[in-house]
């Protein structure tokens, strides 16, 4: 009965392993696509939608499957229900990658430019790897790390945001564009915001407890 329960939680380890990969994947070509205009890149991505979606129902079914016929212990309990929140947060960042390369499709000849852009897309996906990282490996240091860094992303949507208002502020023409590209930056705060749901899960999957949150 235990072989038979490790067998399958090495099964459902190895599919967040690949979705984990495929999701890091998608966010490297949303990036190329907003920061070059890459309608190709952009195209992958929103083509990987159906694909990622697959993944993780196809984890959902194998944590239910494990939970109603293998009966785990507290530890292991902790293990599969962990999983299953970690991959709806997984999922949702996956939906709204795709959601950042259509817009990128929208923003092939963008007027405006934004400072910092990048830098907010590489630190977003700095932790969404790191996240990954930390709930795959059972990392709880990084996982903190993925947390605290939450702060960086949230300060840059706000510097980037009020530049938006300030070129549409001198040129009112730019409105429409402008909020696609607020759109843009509201999907990178959302996913560093899932990222540390995904390192939060970590706590949980080892311990049996959320992490403690200074006050």
């Amino acid at each position: 009965m235990r072989k038979e329960f490790l067998l399958q939680l090495k099964k459902i380890d190895d599919l967040v392993l690949k979705m984990g990969s495929r999701i890091e994947e998608t966010f490297a070509l949303a990036r190329e696509a907003l920061l070059t205009g890459d309608k190709a890149a952009a195209e992958e991505v929103v083509k990987a939608d159906e694909e990622l979606y697959q993944m993780e129902r196809d984890i959902e079914i194998l944590c239910m499957h494990l939970l109603l016929t293998q009966q785990p212990v507290a530890r292991d309990l902790h293990l599969v229900a962990g999983t299953l929140k970690m991959i709806t947060d997984l999922g949702r960042i996956g939906a709204q990658i795709v959601d950042l390369a259509k817009y990128a499709m929208i923003l092939k000849k963008p007027q405006i430019k934004i400072k910092k852009l990048d830098h907010m897309i590489d630190q977003t996906g700095n932790m969404l790897n790191r996240g990954i990282k930390a709930f795959v490996e059972k990392d709880e240091i990084v996982a903190n790390s993925v947390i605290d860094n939450d702060e960086r992303v949230d300060k840059y949507f706000i510097k980037i945001r009020e530049n938006l208002a300030e070129q549409v502020k001198k040129s009112p023409d730019l409105a429409p564009e402008s909020l696609s590209w607020l759109m843009v930056i509201k999907y990178l705060e959302r996913i560093a915001d899932h990222a540390c749901n995904v390192a939060e899960w970590t706590f949980f999957a080892v311990t049996g407890r959320h992490r403690q949150r200074p006050d």
